[in-house]
């Protein structure tokens, strides 16, 4: 004989001295069969095609799972309502989080600036992108490091609506030129 429970949230089959368990997040389909002998079995399919067959004329411990169609259904339900309460919807996005989404996804406004530095000097606003050229004759630096003459580097924060803090980029263009264009 056999028993089933919901245990750990987990369908528990017990045959003899075997106990399987079976997961229900991994379930994608729960009916019930008649063969023509007349012997009715709870069929499970999961997700990676492997299907389990419970014939509930073998069940001791639930009274109300007859061996015909009305205990194949009252099987079924209860074991639909062991699967609710067992698993947890977890992770989904609230109103809130999608609109909060759809704010950083939102085509935003920026605005360019150009810098023509022979000193040194810090960028005062947040900076979604920038690129820098030295077109004098001497190094320059940028972010603390040298930036040789022809050289030009290009940073960009990420992704949409990432940026570089305030007052996080320097420059220093004495003795030289560099050309120091950005999107605030």
């Amino acid at each position: 004989m056999a028993t089933i429970n919901n245990t750990n949230g987990q369908l528990e089959f017990k045959t003899g001295s075997r106990t399987e368990f079976y997961q229900f997040p991994k379930l994608s389909n729960l009916t019930w069969l008649r063969e023509n002998s007349n012997e009715y079995y709870i069929l499970m399919t999961y997700e990676d095609d492997y299907f389990v067959r419970i014939p509930l004329s073998q069940l001791t411990n639930q009274p109300t799972w007859t061996n015909d169609v009305v205990g194949s259904e009252q099987a079924i339900k209860d074991i639909s309502t062991w699967i609710g309460s067992s698993v947890t919807v977890s992770g989904l996005a609230t109103e809130a989080t999608l609109q909060n989404v759809d704010l950083k996804l939102a085509s935003l406004v920026r605005t360019p600036a150009l810098i023509r530095a022979t000193g040194s000097g810090t960028i005062a606003s947040a900076v979604y992108d920038f690129s820098v050229s030295n077109v004098g004759s001497a190094n320059g630096t940028v972010l603390g490091q040298t930036i040789k003459p022809g050289e030009t580097l290009n940073f960009g924060a990420g992704a949409l609506n990432n940026y570089y803090a305030a007052s996080t980029i320097t420059y220093n263009g004495t003795g030289t030129e560099l050309v120091i264009i950005y999107n605030a």
